[in-house]
């Protein structure tokens, strides 16, 4: 067991100071395993992982992230926004930017092909973690009905944190039925029950009563922790 510990700690990653409350929770680090990250659409989910691998970036750590619901462009989109940079050039321009591996995860791109390519990634470029955005969009060639197909992906993403001792993130919707209940680990549970194969459950989550303005509330639930303690912190 304590050897085990010990590898895993060997290849956590830091936690930026960006994202410093995050340490509360993660006293050694983003340690392997898998972190499922829910929230209703446009809570930010997105923005969220995207600011980590920007973050990571600039400490010389990598990140693979492959999107399924949005184009690459719009992802690095908010970068230049949060950086205050002017356009695309300025932002390739950072030498930071190099640690940033981005794909759209075109059909081609199967949750069963996801270990071989992540490992040839890897291998090639070095420890990096790895984002899904989002789980549900996430292809795979096997004709199952919409939850077994969940459970499974859910499963291969666990094997590939396993296996090659990474973090790995991933996206996920809360379902309606729990949009005005206190966040808590049924946010997954309606995704096919994979509250059982996630190391660490994170919802963000914001008051649907709240009017839109420049500034909304959010709040970061920690539901599930392997690896620490649960809890909440307030962003905005």
């Amino acid at each position: 067991i304590l050897e085990k510990f010990r590898i895993a700690k060997e290849n956590a990653f830091p936690i930026p100071e960006t994202l410093s409350y995050l340490r509360e929770f993660f006293r050694d680090g983003l340690l392997p395993g898998l972190y499922g990250v829910a929230g209703i659409p446009g809570v930010g989910k997105t923005t969220w992982l995207n600011l980590l691998c920007d973050e990571l970036a600039k400490i010389g750590y990598k990140s693979i992230y492959f999107l399924t619901e949005e184009p690459e462009y719009r992802l690095l989109l908010r970068s230049i926004k949060r950086e205050n940079l002017k356009n695309f050039e300025e932002l390739i321009s950072q030498d930071w930017i190099e640690n940033r591996i981005t794909f759209e995860l075109t059909p081609e791109y199967t949750a069963e092909s996801l270990e071989g390519i992540i490992s040839g990634i890897i291998e090639r470029e070095g420890k990096a973690i790895f984002i899904v955005d989002s789980l549900h969009a996430l292809q795979m060639s096997n004709q199952l009905d919409t939850r077994e197909k969940t459970i499974l992906k859910t499963e291969l993403l666990a094997h590939i944190a396993r296996d090659l001792l990474i973090p790995v993130f991933f996206t996920s919707f809360i379902p309606k039925s729990l949009y005005k209940e206190k966040p808590n680990i049924g946010a997954f549970k309606e995704a096919g029950e994979i509250e059982y194969l996630i190391d660490v459950g994170i919802v963000l989550w914001r008051d649907l009563e709240e009017k839109k303005d420049s500034k909304i509330p959010i709040s970061l639930h920690i539901v599930k922790n392997r690896f620490g303690r649960t809890g909440e912190f307030p962003l905005i």
